[in-house]
């Protein structure tokens, strides 16, 4: 039998309207289906830093490393390498010897704030 217009009619509704379904006809002809709808949202930015505020990170994460509930004669310098990025350096005695410290520092998104990325005993300058 012949496709007669009227027997079409039905065929081209029922796949229009399963086409419909899948999104707006531009949606299918330009494939944004695959494309996120929402905007690109910017990563925020880096937290808030100052030396005094890298530095009283690093010297905890120095008394955990180390196993000390203080560090005595400590110094400590930090300073920002890069966007994203702080370096800092713990200076302390313990026992008889003095130890060094050096510290990578990067933003986590989770608390908003900094996180020490990798501590590295050192030999202390001097």
């Amino acid at each position: 039998m012949p496709m007669t217009p009227a027997r079409l009619a039905p065929l081209l509704l029922t796949a229009l309207l399963s086409l419909a379904a899948c999104g707006s006809m531009g949606d299918i002809f330009t494939g944004s289906r695959s494309r996120s709808s929402e905007p690109a949202v910017p990563p925020p930015a880096n937290p808030p830093a100052t030396e005094a505020s890298i530095c009283e990170l690093a010297r905890q994460a120095v008394r955990e490393a180390s196993g000390v509930a203080s560090l005595r004669g400590d110094s400590c310098t930090a300073s920002n390498t890069r966007p994203g990025e702080w370096q800092a350096r713990v200076d302390f005695a313990s026992g008889g010897e003095k130890q060094a410290y050096r510290l990578q520092l990067q933003p986590t998104r989770q608390r908003q704030g900094w996180a020490v990325m990798d501590i590295t005993p050192e030999s202390p300058q001097g």
